[in-house]
């Protein structure tokens, strides 16, 4: 039987819209989008489950981040680590999809070329939106440049800071909090000592809030070597200090003093607190520049609250609490 022309010509056509599933490259296409794979071996609802699944685990992982206790935090790289199962068994379910293709896979509509650089693309757009939307709201990561807060902070730390944490409340004495410095709009990361209300006082190094002097314990001897520092006190000959541990109130943390510092950083006469504020120093008490210079900051400069330090080696985020109990 001969064919008409009309026909071979529609068979062609449905000959030429048939094309087997290439296994690798499936593969590569869920590397860079966790159920890219999938759309590509015509399983489009598929791929938009693995891509989703993804997207609502990540959403979760940093949504812990940000209402965790400091304390549960050391769990945060586990989940962050057992996130890459999504993406790899995508990558295992798209090998095996293309596997089981054979050459009569008849090619949707959306198996274009063009279609997956510009899912991928939509998909980049779509995260890099919402990841600026939780910096803005939920949580910012800011980078230490200074030694005024050692020997909690040192510089090339990173903190990631909780912006929601303020909402139903105000900063406690011994919060880590960052804020903007109203001078030159800089962030700052320093200790608050004393909130509205509170009558503070320094003398000979020690700390008075309310009339009280300030527990604290002995660490031990340290030696402080870097030069970025806030003060041009840096430049002292003599670097040699102890490392103390504070408590105030609920907040317990380290500070450091020099064995050496001008008496003008050091002392403060007394002062209250207004409404709405807080009084702030930096852990190193003897070189940083805080509220002994500047005066208490106001709560609408405050950005929010850091509780952790964070690290990336490379596979893997390690966490570190600030402040542990």
């Amino acid at each position: 039987m001969t064919l008409e022309p009309r026909e071979e010509e529609q068979n062609q056509i449905a000959v030429g819209r048939r094309k087997k599933r290439r296994w690798w490259l499936a593969v590569i296409l869920s590397f860079f989008m966790p159920g890219l794979g999938q759309v590509y071996c015509g399983r489009f609802s598929r791929g938009v489950g693995f891509f989703c699944a993804y997207l609502v685990y990540e959403s979760i992982v940093l949504l812990l981040v940000s209402f965790l206790p400091p304390a549960y935090i050391i769990v945060v790289p586990s989940l962050i680590t057992a996130g890459y199962v999504i993406p790899v068994f995508g990558m295992i379910d798209s090998f095996l999809l293309a596997k089981r293709t054979g050459t009569d896979y008849e090619l949707k509509a959306y198996n274009r070329w063009y279609v997956y650089p510009v899912l991928m693309a939509i998909v980049v757009l779509v995260g890099i939106g919402a990841a600026l939307a939780f910096r803005s709201t939920v949580m910012e990561a800011f980078k230490i440049n200074t030694n005024s807060c050692y020997p909690t902070l040192i510089p090339e730390d990173r903190v990631l800071v909780k912006k929601l944490v303020y909402i139903r409340g105000e900063p406690e004495r011994g919060d880590m909090v960052v804020f903007r410095s109203l001078g030159d709009k800089l962030p700052y990361a320093k200790r608050v000592v004393a909130v509205a209300g509170d009558i503070v006082e320094m003398k000979d190094d020690e700390l008075y809030v309310n009339g009280q002097k300030l527990m604290r314990k002995h660490v031990r001897r340290e030696t402080l070597t870097d030069s970025t520092l806030e003060d041009s006190a840096a430049r002292l000959p003599e670097l040699e200090g102890n490392i103390w541990l504070e408590t105030n109130g609920q907040g317990r943390y380290e500070i450091f003093l020099l064995g050496i510092s001008p008496k003008k950083q050091r002392n403060i006469e007394k002062v209250e607190v207004p409404e709405k504020h807080v009084f702030v120093l930096g852990d190193n008490r003897s070189l940083s520049l805080d509220s002994r210079h500047f005066g208490p900051i106001g709560l609408d400069s405050i950005i929010g609250r850091a509780d952790y330090t964070y690290q990336w080696d490379g596979s893997l985020f390690n966490i570190r609490q600030l402040d542990p109990k």
